[in-house]
């Protein structure tokens, strides 16, 4: 039997360095062949993407540059009608036949709220299930016990059963995720610890989620110097790394006035005081800061 082809979906609004961490550990703990992302034109579970269908993909495509077993698929991105994963799966049976194991990939949280999903129990009769979870043993731990009855009827019914298992018997598979993946404010709260450890100043916080679909939070803070700046942004790129999170950039460490640190979904700016007060962010983005955070907090 061929080696199964993962699933990822989403609306990728935007794409980020956890998706591809995901989908690396579905690879290789799976054994797959390959692992397509599917952007979703119209979510049914959640609001309209903030960007567009034609920019959700090039972002797809961009972050999925020279991973030669992650692949773009645009099946859903420009459909207007409500995007159901029973459909997507439907379609990619006719295509690759019966026998081909699909492994849809999902995140604990997804996996609890399945029930609610159109023609769920359709579902077990297309693809294998890989829940990918936060750590290794009983599978969700506790909230298990307490899902839905009928989802942990069907989980029961398939106890033990291989990846490439007979088509009209694809299993649900537990997986442990081996690298801790930050949310939105345990990482925002990591990068303020860091700053306040080489005591960055006047650290603010803004929520930019509503804001921009290239980030969800940006983080300001002063330096009384060149070296601080760079100590500073030095010391914030070393804790996160310590933490999992990839740091897809640092610019202006060569002149110090204004370092920008990049972590994707959070956007840190360590700026001198004239520097800060001229371009003035705060203003600029017309908010003003979600709170004045501290690490302990």
């Amino acid at each position: 039997m061929n080696h199964p082809i993962g699933i990822l979906g989403g609306t990728f609004d935007p794409i980020h360095h956890g998706h591809l961490r995901i989908a690396q550990e579905a690879l290789e703990q799976c054994g797959l062949a390959q692992v397509r992302f599917i952007p979703s034109g119209t979510p049914p579970h959640r609001a309209a993407p903030l960007a567009a269908a034609p920019m959700r993909l090039e972002m797809v495509r961009l972050a999925l540059n020279g991973h030669p077993d992650f692949i773009v698929d645009k099946r859903e991105a420009f459909r207007t009608a409500p995007c159901y994963t029973v459909d997507t799966l439907s379609d990619l049976r006719a295509e690759l036949g019966a026998q081909q194991p699909l492994c849809l990939i999902l995140g604990g949280d997804a996996f609890l709220q399945l029930h609610t999903w159109h023609e769920w129990q359709r579902l077990f009769e297309l693809a294998h299930i890989v829940v990918l979870q936060r750590a290794a043993g009983l599978p969700l731990g506790n909230a298990m016990n307490n899902a839905d009855s009928a989802l942990q009827a069907e989980y029961r019914k398939r106890p033990g059963i291989s990846i490439t298992c007979c088509p009209t018997q694809w299993p649900i598979t537990f997986k442990p995720m081996n690298f801790t993946m930050l949310n939105i404010e345990e990482k925002t709260q990591a990068v303020v610890a860091a700053l306040e450890d080489v005591k960055g100043q006047d650290i603010q916080v803004i929520d930019t989620s509503k804001l921009s679909t290239l980030f969800e939070r940006m983080v300001i803070a002063s330096a009384q110097s060149t070296r601080q700046t760079k100590a500073l942004a030095d010391h914030v790129e070393e804790q996160l790394k310590e933490r999992g999170v990839t740091v897809l950039g640092v610019e202006g460490g060569d002149s110090g006035e204004w370092v920008l640190v990049d972590l994707g979904d959070v956007v840190v700016h360590i700026m001198q005081p004239a520097v800060r007060a001229y371009y003035n962010l705060e203003e600029l983005w017309g908010v003003q800061p979600k709170l004045r955070a501290h690490a302990g907090k």
